[in-house]
């Protein structure tokens, strides 16, 4: 290989690091990375839609950036320890602009992101995160998890209404409390107390059960149920609903359509219609 082909392709693997590890890539690789995936979709597929939901967004959209983010990494990324997918602090920053233009403010919210991100790459200003303290880290952590717990304990108790703000959402609920749907508050709490549970459980091993111990497969079945406990609590509920429907009674709150489909890539609306206050 010549000089110039070597540098170019060195050049390549720096800004595309998949040329690094793809040619080495086994089956055993394969195997390992078929069961992560397998084991992590479970877990997203359900937190993409609750975090649509957090967004102000349909349910899709939290679909969408579920694995979106994953491919495109997979190719450009370079950290293989780095989570990509839709957080918590990311839909509620993604809300309050959503609330307004919906989709599409939320497509150029994305957007003017992913640019910005691209200019700190090219500037090589990663380093900035070096000056960012721990104590405002942990700040800006706990808020977030303190405002989504509130925005979404409207959820829990089937009650709807609009409220912006940390304040304005606590004096909403407690003015709407009295419309409490009891089938929702009691899924919801029961949802919760079982997500937790499965979640304390996940790594532990029945003592008291000898025979479990020296039984791979079940204790394989008993691992898989913990960490699919997301998807698994969606199809228990999602069934019931249907159950409730099937005999006509339409008391739960229903995530109602979701779109299929993938929509038309394209680039962000621009128009200046969609800024008009």
């Amino acid at each position: 290989m010549s000089i110039s082909r070597r540098y170019l392709y060195q050049t390549l693997k720096k800004y595309i690091p998949i040329l690094t590890w793809l040619p080495g890539y086994s089956l055993q690789d394969l195997k390992g990375d078929f069961i992560a995936g397998f084991t992590v979709g479970l877990t997203v597929v359900p937190q993409g839609l609750a975090l649509a939901h957090l967004a102000n967004l349909p349910p899709q959209y939290g679909l969408y950036t579920a694995f979106m983010g994953s491919y495109m990494y997979s190719v450009f990324g370079t950290c293989k320890d780095l989570v990509i997918g839709p957080t918590s602090v990311m839909a509620l920053m993604t809300a309050e602009y959503a609330s307004i233009g919906g989709p599409v403010y939320a497509s150029l919210l994305t957007f003017f992101c992913g640019c910005f991100q691209i200019l700190l790459g090219i500037l090589n200003l990663g380093c900035l995160m070096n000056y960012i303290s721990s104590p405002v880290l942990s700040g800006f952590t706990s808020a977030a998890a303190i405002i989504t717990a509130t925005t979404q304990i409207k959820g829990i108790f089937g009650l709807k209404y609009q409220a912006r703000g940390f304040l304005n959402t606590v004096y909403h609920f407690f003015l709407n409390i009295s419309k409490t749907n009891l089938y929702d508050m009691t899924m919801g709490i029961t949802s919760v107390f079982m997500l937790l549970l499965l979640r304390k459980f996940k790594d532990k091993k029945c003592t008291t059960c000898m025979w479990l111990l020296n039984s791979r497969t079940l204790q394989a079945a008993w691992w898989s149920i913990a960490t699919a406990r997301n998807a698994l609590l969606v199809i228990i509920c999602s069934f019931l609903a249907s159950v409730c429907l099937s005999m006509g009674f339409d008391v739960l709150t229903l995530t109602q359509h979701v779109d299929p489909g993938l929509p038309h890539f394209q680039l962000p609306k621009f128009y200046l219609d969609y800024f008009d206050p």
